[in-house]
């Protein structure tokens, strides 16, 4: 087992002008895995400050324990230090995957990905090709049930959120027109935008296909404030529920109410290949798209290479509002997305680049992160990794107003301490930089801390005009809001799942933030 390789760290008050260019430093980093093929898919953080990771492993020797088949879904549960506190693999004799998670409201973890097992502690396979597998666990990883969805031909989960119900739903792509899946548009050689509302027991509710007659895959799925879904993916339809369409393959947006029926879609790009990997809906109802892009034109411009990794910014219609190609002359893409402390946008991917947007690279592929603020300026980037190749998966703003990222290296040296062999699963803290306060932010103290909904805060130094309080959960995702009168100093935000919650009050000259806990 790789311990964590702790970074000392100066005051965090002596760094702010040094942050702004170069991003927060490593606080912690770990590798985790054997001897073969170990990735993290997503990063989670737990109502007691621990951090959960999914992903897959080929591996049945260093960090693994009980591999199952050539490749097990790998649940890994460690401390707020980035100790191993536990590990599980799951799966059969196949091929099984996780690639993403839930942090559950009774504490434990819903596990999404795909397998093609048919033993071991998978059943229910559909066919001979890979179906949706959903396992669900408790605090300490012990399987309570799994469910496999989906049809004859291949079909896979990317994302998934927990609603208000205590159900699921769960976005991905499927390639079957038979099974549990309805209404694909195209042959089983093309896959649908395929999204599935499970009870909290893991029965099907409702389930719902979505695309034309090409290829269109699912990848992000968040919910809206107006309790629907906004989804992220790429098409190469033109036809179906898709229009709009720009090239070769487009990123794609679809909105939905909260029982899957379409309300809108928009497809984003130019003539050559653009895809959304992820989409977060922030404060005043618009959404932010992340991904990467190879065009030159149609919405995209600016671009530095032969792929860049793309932003936009939309309306709450869907009409963009700006957009950014970063990156530099080799390939750069954004995999995952957060809302930072301050409001801003924390980006996180991989560049193959040693120019333009991007700092020092280490060797042929660094994991990547940049911080935008809304109006897509940068703020600051930064390369971590070695010699070999290495990227970042999934980031999270962390309780404390840090981040943790997951991903994948093969390195041994530069940021990364340690390999077990081929690409090792690798977790990466970055330091809090509550305190620092980039756009004049201060803290927002809150009591009861923790609470049950009801919060206090004090208002004596706070402008006495209209103010605007926002809730957003661990992953940045929005909750809900509040505008209160002057003279309010408290707030009724309603009963949360338990967890870590993020809350900004906003006035119209300043803007604080603070952590709160929900039990």
């Amino acid at each position: 087992m790789m311990k964590p390789v702790h970074i000392p760290i100066l005051l965090l008050g002596l760094l702010s002008t040094a942050l702004h260019a170069q991003g927060p430093p490593i606080e912690w980093q770990v590798s985790l895995g054997g001897s073969l093929l170990d990735i993290g898919h997503a990063v989670r953080q737990t109502a007691q400050g621990e951090y959960l990771i999914v992903g897959e492993t080929n591996s049945m020797d260093g960090d693994v324990t009980n591999n199952l088949g050539s490749v097990d879904g790998w649940w890994i549960r460690l401390g707020s230090d980035g100790t191993l506190l536990d590990q599980h693999t799951y799966g059969g004799s196949g091929d099984d995957r996780f690639n993403t998670l839930v942090a559950t409201s009774d504490g434990g973890s819903l596990l999404v990905g795909a397998t093609n097992s048919t033993d071991g502690d998978v059943s229910g396979l559909h066919g001979i090709a890979r179906d949706i597998w959903v396992a669900k666990v408790n605090t300490l990883g012990v399987l309570q049930w799994q469910r496999t969805l989906g049809g004859i031909a291949n079909d896979d989960a990317y994302s998934a959120i927990q609603v208000s119900d205590g159900g699921f739903v769960i976005l991905g792509a499927a390639n079957s027109f038979d099974g549990d899946v309805t209404g694909h548009h195209g042959l089983g050689t093309m896959a649908d935008f395929w999204v599935v509302k499970l009870d909290n027991s893991g029965e099907l509710i409702w389930e719902h296909s979505y695309g034309g007659t090409s290829n269109d895959r699912g990848y992000c799925i968040m919910p809206t404030a107006d309790g629907g879904f906004i989804m992220a993916g790429q098409t190469f339809s033109s036809d179906g529920e898709v229009t709009g369409q720009h090239g070769q393959n487009d990123a794609w947006l679809v909105k939905m109410d909260s029982a899957g029926n379409l309300e809108w879609q928009r497809a984003y790009g130019g003539s050559s290949e653009d895809i959304a990997n992820v989409v977060l809906q922030l404060p005043d109802g618009g959404y932010v798209v992340a991904g990467s892009t190879s065009s030159t034109n149609g919405d995209v411009s600016n671009s530095h290479g032969a792929l860049d990794a793309w932003v936009v910014r939309l309306d709450g219609t869907g009409a963009i509002l700006w957009q950014r190609a970063l990156g530099g002359s080799g390939s750069d893409a954004f995999n995952a997305m957060d809302l930072d402390v301050d409001g801003g946008l924390i980006l996180a991917g991989q560049t193959t680049s040693n120019n333009g947007n991007v700092g020092q690279l280490h060797g042929a592929q660094d994991a990547w992160v940049v911080k935008l603020d809304l109006n897509g300026a940068i703020l600051w980037q930064k390369t971590m990794g070695g010699i070999l190749s290495d990227a970042f998966m999934d980031i999270i703003t962390t309780s404390d107003g840090g981040h943790i990222l997951t991903g994948r290296s093969a390195s041994a040296d530069g940021d990364v301490t340690a390999n077990a062999g081929s690409d090792d699963v690798w977790v990466v803290r970055l330091a809090s930089q509550v305190g620092i306060h980039e756009h004049g932010a201060e803290v927002l103290t809150i009591w009861p801390n923790p609470s049950q909904g009801r919060i206090h805060f004090p208002s004596a130094r706070i402008a006495q005009g209209k103010r605007r309080l926002v809730l957003s959960d661990a992953t940045g995702r929005f909750i809900n809001e509040r505008t209160l009168l002057p003279g309010i100093d408290e707030a009724d935000l309603g009963r949360q799942a338990p967890g870590v919650y993020f809350l900004s009050l906003y006035t119209e000259s300043s803007v604080r933030q603070g952590q709160l806990v929900m039990e």
